[in-house]
Order: structure tokens, then C-alpha cells, then sequence
């Protein structure tokens, strides 16, 4: 019986460690080794117009983010860390190459940002990576979900 319980404890703290929008850091390589694509301009614009986008930051650890795309090319969201909450409104388009542009300005401070990302499919998974072709680029979970 002590046994069975200690396996269940270990599953349990598996299952706690690996949980999280993002789970285990994945490098680009090891994701096309997997199949994944680069998404096409075409696929990506679909993907994202009325959609909600979440996932880990790329850029800040232990952060998050959630934007809302709308087909008119506007976007709204939120980047949340240790340090707060921070709004975002702005511009997204998609360039023919498939590389996803977002132009935002944040508040509070006013900063403005442009973040350009290459999106990929895995299946109905969908990962962000910085616009890189090299292997060794760190991708990021996202999940699309249709805005309510």
C-alpha cells in the first residue's frame, strides 16, 4: 500500500511541476522534429482574426500574456509579471512571408512596442518563436481560443 501511495505522489508532483500554459522549454529544432510547420501567411491571419492568444512572455520569465485580435487589424491585451499588470493597444498584420508584426502602446508609461514573431502548428498546438530559423531559438506554447 505505502508503495502505491508514494507512486501516486510522485505522478501528482510530475504532474504539478509540468503544469502551466507553456508545460516544458522546447528549442525550435526540437519542435520541427516533431512535424511542426511555419505557419503561412494565409493560415496565420485566419488563426488569429476574433481570437483570444495566450501564453508564457518570450521575453520576461514568469510572465504572461493574453491579447484579442480583431479582423479590422486592431488588438487589445494584457502582459502581467511580478511587477503588474500592463495594457496594450495597437496594431497586428501578418507580412507575406508569415511573419506576424504587433505594434502597441502600453500603459501606464506610454512605451511603444513592436513585436515580430513566426508562428508554427503542431497538430491543434500552436508555438510563438522569435523570427529566427536557427534551431537552438526558444519557442513558446500559445493558445487560440475564439473571442466570446
Amino acid at each position: 500500500m505505502r508503495s502505491i501511495l508514494a507512486g501516486c505522489a510522485m505522478l501528482c508532483a510530475a504532474a504539478l511541476l509540468g503544469a502551466g500554459p507553456a508545460g516544458a522549454q522546447e528549442s525550435l529544432g526540437e519542435l520541427l522534429d516533431r512535424g511542426a510547420v511555419k505557419m503561412t501567411r494565409a493560415e496565420l491571419v485566419a488563426a488569429l482574426q476574433n481570437t483570444v492568444m495566450s501564453g508564457d512572455s518570450l521575453r520576461r520569465q514568469g510572465g504572461a500574456v493574453r491579447f484579442e485580435y480583431s479582423p479590422d487589424g486592431t488588438v487589445t491585451g494584457v502582459f502581467r509579471n511580478d511587477n503588474g499588470e500592463f495594457r496594450h493597444a495597437g496594431t497586428w498584420r501578418v507580412e507575406d512571408s508569415g511573419l506576424f508584426v504587433r505594434e502597441t502602446t502600453v500603459t501606464p508609461g506610454g512605451d511603444r512596442r513592436t513585436e515580430r514573431r513566426f508562428f508554427y502548428r503542431l497538430g491543434d498546438a500552436y508555438y510563438a518563436a522569435e523570427p529566427t530559423d536557427e534551431r537552438d531559438a526558444k519557442v513558446f506554447k500559445r493558445l487560440f481560443e475564439p473571442r466570446q
